[in-house]
């Protein structure tokens, strides 16, 4: 089964391609489509399948920037309720479908990808495509 934490829902349901690096951009269409393969996501709070190909995951399993991913992640348990579980994708879906911009921007705003407009594009704007 597929680990996944709180925040990185969000980065799925945004995801067009871009990410820090080949790797993580191959691991991380890798990761979606085994989750839709296997229609069911194992909630947790800590480094996941994701960033396995992150630049900001050290060698011991931790994350360079855990403070702030911390927060990315308790904003989207405090708003979707979410707990460490496993989740159908069609439970995924419904947080992110109905999720407000207010939301949005609470819980991504600290985000270094929050300023290009990509997630918010793609996540509210049907078709959107970035330049």
């Amino acid at each position: 089964m597929t680990n996944i934490r709180p925040h990185h829902l969000l980065c799925m349901r945004a995801f067009i391609g871009k990410g820090y690096s080949k790797e993580f951009t191959d691991n991380m269409r890798t990761v979606i489509s085994r989750i839709q393969n296997e229609k069911e996501v194992n909630i947790v709070f800590h480094p996941d399948d994701i960033c396995a190909q992150c630049p900001h995951l050290e060698e011991n399993r931790k994350c360079k920037t855990e403070n702030s991913t911390l927060l990315l992640d308790d904003k989207v348990v405090e708003i979707f309720k979410i707990q460490q579980r496993v989740y159908s994708v069609d439970e995924i879906a419904l947080f992110v479908k109905n999720m407000t911009k207010d939301d949005f921007a609470r819980i991504c705003s600290t985000c270094s990808w929050y300023p290009s407009g990509i997630c918010e594009g793609t996540i509210f704007n049907p078709g959107f495509t970035s330049h």
